[in-house]
């Protein structure tokens, strides 16, 4: 019974140490999501056994506060982590504005996870730019650097591109295309892409979001 005991005993240990040495490798998850509007991406831990292999089937679970937000499912939105390791929620909505709405990550063997979620009224958010005056070169390819802000606190958030209004054309004929408009979404950043043409001058871009309405004055000069 002793010597059965010890081996008992031993497995135990051992399959608690294998348990314990689960980790997180990486993650992708949203910073931020609009009051009625789905996040971005949902959330995703990638996880290893001790080993280093991906920690294939492990049973999991994702838990928000419903005041705030919510999964598809609920409060809760649990699973299987696939044969890469990944661990990944259904759609995560916004409920109720929230600047720290609690995200917590559940799985045996692995250390209690709680992330922060901001959940905005994207009919509040301003576009900042990162300068109203900006300068680039003739037959350039350039961008205009818009954060998405909510103003309570002045934090980036997951909104826009804001719409391209205007492109000008100085007296010199000065000027640009819009070329695209990509958003950084955790990094609540849209650059605004364009082509200028051969001409040196000065002329506004006119930018709008929400009826609001932002003038960049871009300046453009030969190499």
């Amino acid at each position: 019974m002793t010597l059965l005991r010890s081996i008992l005993l031993a497995l135990l240990f051992c399959c608690s140490f294998h348990a314990r040495a689960l980790n997180e490798v990486n993650r992708e998850m949203p910073g931020s999501v609009a009051i009625g509007e789905a996040a971005w991406t949902p959330f995703i831990l990638y996880i290893v056994d001790g080993d280093g292999n991906p920690a294939a089937g492990y049973a999991f679970t994702w838990q928000t506060e419903p005041n705030c937000a919510t999964f598809e499912e609920g409060s809760t939105s649990s699973g299987v982590t696939d044969a890469n390791g990944r661990a990944v929620s259904s759609t995560f909505y916004g409920v109720a504005q929230d600047l720290g709405c609690k995200v917590w990550f559940f799985m045996d063997g692995f250390p209690e996870w709680r992330q922060l979620i901001r959940v905005y009224n994207p009919a509040t958010i301003v576009m900042v730019p990162q300068t109203t005056n900006f300068q680039t070169l003739t037959d350039f390819d350039y961008e205009i650097w818009i954060f998405m802000q909510d103003p309570s606190d002045g934090a980036a958030v997951a909104e826009g591109p804001p719409d391209l209004l205007a492109v000008g054309t100085s007296q010199s004929g000065a000027t640009a295309v819009a070329t695209g408009a990509p958003c950084y979404y955790n990094a609540g950043l849209c650059t605004m892409k364009f082509r200028s043409n051969g001409r040196a001058g000065t002329y506004p871009v006119t930018f709008g979001y929400n009826q609001q309405v932002l003038t960049v004055t871009v300046k453009q000069r030969h190499n």
